[in-house]
């Protein structure tokens, strides 16, 4: 009796050492995995940020462009709008010019500033 409860704690003891082995073997498993789990997702971390930083300077080069052909658009339109403005201007003066001079063969009467005498 004595020798089979010896080789039962034989037994237990060789179990259970074998089981702390395995289960150290797998937590040390376990800890690779999560290290190198953490490496790659560090790594994928900073891929993100780095494509979010090429997209963020992509996106503020293309608006200052756009900003850029919207000034060069409202430049033009301006100086379109001042080039109907002045030929506006010149219209209204050349109709004043004509009119004055139909009053004036109609009604006999001068030109203004042309400093001519009616007499």
């Amino acid at each position: 009796m004595g020798l089979d409860v010896i080789g039962i704690l034989s037994l237990l003891v060789a179990i259970l050492s074998v089981g702390a082995t395995m289960g150290g073997l797998a937590l040390r498993g376990i800890s690779n995995l999560k290290n190198d789990l953490t490496k790659r997702t560090d790594k994928l971390s900073d891929q993100i940020e780095s494509v979010q930083k090429e997209l963020r300077d992509e996106l503020k080069g293309e608006i200052v462009g756009l900003r850029d052909e919207l000034k060069a658009e409202i430049v033009g339109l301006r100086d379109r709008i001042e080039a109907v403005r002045s030929e506006t201007v010149e219209t209204r003066l050349a109709m004043s010019d004509r009119v004055a001079r139909l009053e004036g063969s109609v009604f006999g009467m001068p030109l203004p500033d042309t400093g001519t005498d009616p007499a």
